[in-house]
């Protein structure tokens, strides 16, 4: 089972999924007073005061935290229908999908707090975080096409019989 390089491709996946629970997406900082410090991730938006040192209760992002974690679980259901090549590719272009339709809605709400903050004056970068979809969306690709290159080999043996 994962000795094959499609189920290696997803299991790199799931654990990108994984790591997108943790890392922030996308941080801005003001630089008018009183500074404040908006960190995104795909569960909380954070916001920290310089002068208050107690952060803000974080927001709590339903949708995104919910499609990253069907993701999650999708990949690692797929990583086990070996035996089902047809329906284990199905899954995986549903997968590329999915993960397309996550990295469009992160990339919109990290524009979305972009146009909430009043200030003009602020430094925002993107985090680590962001790079994840996208090398799961390239991992998704790879897998299908491995999955589909085996479950060739294996209609061209059965016409030699």
């Amino acid at each position: 089972m994962l000795q094959r390089i499609q189920s290696l491709y997803l299991l790199v996946t799931a654990i990108a999924f994984a790591m997108l629970f943790f890392l922030n997406i996308y941080k801005v900082e003001t630089t008018t007073t009183p500074v404040q410090i908006i960190s995104m991730s795909v569960t909380t938006v954070t916001v920290f005061q310089i002068d208050n040192p107690s952060p803000a209760p974080p927001q709590f992002r339903v949708f995104s935290f919910t499609l990253n974690l069907i993701l999650f679980i999708m990949v690692i259901v797929t990583i086990f229908w070996y035996k089902k090549r047809v329906q284990q590719n199905l899954l995986a272009r549903l997968c590329i999908l999915l993960n397309s339709g996550l990295l469009v809605l992160l990339l919109l709400s990290t524009d979305k707090l972009k146009t909430m903050l009043i200030s003009s004056a602020y430094n925002a970068s993107y985090q680590a975080g962001i790079i994840l979809p996208v090398i799961s969306l390239v991992l998704l690709y790879l897998a299908s096409r491995a999955i589909m290159k085996d479950e060739n080999l294996v209609r061209s043996a059965d016409r030699l019989r």
